[in-house]
């Protein structure tokens, strides 16, 4: 139908000719970007049947049964390892149900809220498809953009890196999801949305300055620690960050611009 409307675009002689040239570049395009991805996609494909052939995914059910109870935050490491991989191939939904179905009882058992496991879940299904070494999602993005695949998904896991952070505090700090009372509701999300930018900022920011990685390192330790489930934390995060900030607005930036003024 899109080949018949596209035609139909322009009825002259030169306008059915030229449209016939496009769509024979358009093809040709898409055969070779469908030929990079093909390989990558039988290649997870035989991998995740391989999972449920050697009984793999009950074995790392276990161990997170057997881990969670010392280290949530390990059994959590553990169980991305399923909806990764999964999600390199298979699409969201088929990801996320067959993680749920593997993992979830083991979490439950560990006393993990079950909005924030869905949650968790739904995260890591997405996350699949951006990271290498398969990264389905960036190679089509390359595509489209017709640059170097593995560079552009370097690129995707670097601006992505909070996301593959935020589904862990999901589940170690539930009221981020809304299941607690309104005060810790409201004083958590608050406090992991200014820690969530001050993460980006610390990864990606650039502080004109010599201490630029003190500064950068100070904004990530402080976007942590407001994330935390724990208000103390969150005012020692917010006393580190504010000053880091402040000092950066009020000393470096003005010193910046009387500078630009000098030249």
């Amino acid at each position: 139908a899109v080949i018949v409307i596209f035609l139909l675009s322009d009825l002259s002689r030169s306008g059915i000719k030229d449209s016939l040239l496009k769509i024979r570049d358009g093809l040709s395009e898409g055969g070779l970007a469908l030929c990079k991805i093909v390989p990558i996609l039988v290649s997870v494909s035989i991998l995740v049947n391989m999972i449920g052939i050697t009984g793999i995914a009950p074995k790392i059910s276990g161990l997170i049964l057997e881990i969670g109870g010392d280290n949530l935050l390990l059994a959590l490491l553990i169980a991305t390892i399923i909806p990764f991989i999964l999600g390199t191939s298979l699409p969201v939904v088929p990801t996320y149900i067959l993680s749920l179905s593997i993992l979830s009882p083991s979490l439950l058992r560990l006393g993990v809220d079950q909005i924030a496991l869905h949650l968790f879940f739904i995260y890591w299904s997405l996350l699949g498809g951006v990271t290498p070494p398969t990264c389905t999602q960036a190679i089509v993005a390359a595509g489209i953009a017709k640059s170097n695949w593995f560079k552009t998904a370097l690129v995707s896991v670097k601006l992505g890196v909070v996301a593959f952070i935020i589904p862990y505090f999901f589940v170690l700090n539930p009221a981020l999801v809304g299941r607690s009372d309104a005060w810790n509701v409201i004083t958590y999300t608050i406090s992991a949305f200014l820690g969530a930018i001050l993460l980006a900022y610390g990864f990606f920011g650039r502080v004109k300055s010599h201490f630029n990685l003190i500064f950068r390192f100070l904004y990530v330790g402080s976007g942590f620690l407001l994330m935390c489930p724990n208000h103390i934390l969150s005012i020692i995060g917010l006393g580190i960050g504010l000053p880091v900030f402040l000092y950066q607005s009020l000393v470096i930036n003005k010193k910046e611009i009387l500078e630009e003024k000098i030249i």
